[in-house]
């Protein structure tokens, strides 16, 4: 008892000067500030900000330059702390998100294991974490709001004092959680009336879900989670409209919420038009893996390929012909609507570049002697490149165990909890909303960051799926089938 007590207690010792290490680290992660990029132009939102309050005439999504705000205001220069509290407020999102869908499963302390283990992969701790740049901070946001749907669920499917309340609560924590994720970006709007419309159909469709509830625990399940994504959607369509009437605009609200959005989507979408699949997929392709290798072998036509291009055909529209952006925007839905199979197509195109591109350097970089140049260097990026992969082709490979094995696998599944298995479905359900709609813009490299973290956990449950549904196959044979 007392060997065991000590292991214990230096496992916990461990996991915590791990927590500290690696947030004592990130206090040597450097922005990369240049002028024209977007962290510029948030440092610049920040310092008029601070000058006009919120009287400053702001009519694109200001949580991120506000966030800014709050840590000049609590004493944090930004480009010096800001990697440090935003990898603290990422590494408490994911645990909170961990411990709600694995809470029955694991340990506090596995718990945290697995936590520091994703929020250390440099793609999360540098790149991520140590820019200046939204994706942070949605991120963060997207884990609460995912945590909030869990907890709901496991409040009802395990006895609590004042139940209603508890579920009230969370109720209230993923509309806050929508608002706020519709201030740092207004695509929110659409990313959570899709995850809103897929939820509904799975929760009204998916009798294993249901049927693994008592009577009492299915309707009250039902209508919690209605109304979780109901408010998920209205909190997601509602931010924008609210920020611009604080700010007194009464005239053409959306056009100005989203004032870079139309010549974006247009862009992207024009871009698709004129793309030849036959001529551009390898360049294309290439350029997402390797800009540098694109270029040493196409030369100048690599411009053509760089997502910089697609962002370059909306801005001439905008900026130099002055076509309103709310025009571009329908004009970029007419594309959509003109073209729909064209334009689906190139959306895995666009999605490529997150498959290709996952690497250890860009936006920020760590200031520490060796390790730093060693986690920039090309090994690295490599590896990194091959863990995405294998993290994608891991999915397919166990979907085909999964066929394979049959019955074994599906006991594995149905023997988790209850909240881990509809957790993992509204994780899912989210992560398609989200790329369906970013499918169709061309910085997805950066967008997608916030959802990543979702395929590493839906690996490590297939793993320890398939790991369950391995050891229960022998006992699950007839006494009289060979072994």
């Amino acid at each position: 008892m007392k060997s065991t007590e000590s292991i214990v207690s230096r496992t916990a010792a461990a996991t915590f000067a791990a927590f500290v290490a690696l947030l004592a680290l990130s206090c040597f992660i450097r922005p990369d500030v240049t002028p024209g990029q977007d962290a510029a132009q948030y440092l610049d939102a920040m310092r008029r900000f601070q000058a006009r309050g919120l009287g400053l005439p702001y009519p694109q999504e200001p949580l991120f330059p506000l966030f800014l705000v709050l840590l000049e205001k609590l004493g944090l220069p930004v480009e010096r702390f800001a990697p440090l509290v935003q990898n603290a407020l990422f590494l408490s999102g994911l645990y909170l998100f961990l411990r709600s869908l694995f809470g029955r499963l694991l340990s506090s302390i596995r718990t945290l294991q697995l936590a520091l283990a994703i929020a250390a992969i440099p793609t999360f701790f540098i790149v991520m974490n140590g820019s200046l740049y939204t994706e942070s901070l949605t991120a963060t946001l997207v884990l609460v709001l995912i945590s909030s749907f869990v907890r709901l669920i496991r409040n009802l499917v395990l006895p609590q004092a004042n139940p209603r309340l508890v579920a009230a609560g969370w109720l209230l924590a993923a509309l806050a959680a929508a608002l706020l994720l519709s201030l740092v970006k207004g695509s929110f709007a659409y990313i959570h009336l899709l995850f809103c419309i897929l939820g509904m159909a799975w929760l009204l469709l998916s009798g294993g879900f249901r049927a693994a509830l008592v009577p009492p625990q299915r309707r009250a399940a039902l209508l919690a989670g209605c109304a979780w994504f109901a408010l998920v959607a209205i909190g997601g369509g509602a931010g924008g409209p609210m920020w611009l009437r604080l700010q007194q605009y009464r005239a053409a609200a959306e056009s100005q919420l989203y004032e870079r959005g139309g010549a974006i989507l247009y862009g992207r979408t024009e871009y698709a038009r004129r793309f030849s699949f036959a001529a551009d997929s390898v360049p294309y392709l290439l350029n997402a893996l390797s800009e540098s290798a694109c270029r040493r072998i196409y030369g100048e036509k690599a411009m053509a390929y760089n997502f910089l291009t697609e962002n370059e055909i909306g801005y001439q529209k905008r900026i130099r012909e002055g076509v309103p952006d709310a025009e571009l925007f329908q004009q970029g839905l007419r594309n959509i609507r003109d073209n729909p199979c064209r334009q689906s197509v190139f959306a895995f195109y666009e999605l490529a570049r997150f498959l290709l591109h996952h690497g250890s350097a860009g936006f920020a970089s760590l200031d520490v002697p060796l390790l730093g140049g060693a986690i920039r260097s090309l090994p690295v990026s490599l590896l990194l490149k091959l863990f995405n992969v294998l993290l994608l082709a891991a999915l397919p490979y166990y979907v085909i165990r999964h066929r394979a094995k049959g019955s074994a696998f599906r006991r594995a599944w149905s023997s988790l909890p209850v909240e881990t298995r509809a957790g993992t479905a509204c994780y899912v359900l989210y992560a398609v909303a989200y790329l369906a709609v970013y499918g169709f813009a061309t910085t997805v490299v950066r967008m997608v960051y916030p959802i990543a973290p979702f395929l590493i956990v839906l690996n490590c449950q297939c793993l320890a799926v398939a790991r369950g549904s391995a050891a229960a196959a022998p006992s699950a044979r007839q006494p009289d089938q060979p072994a």
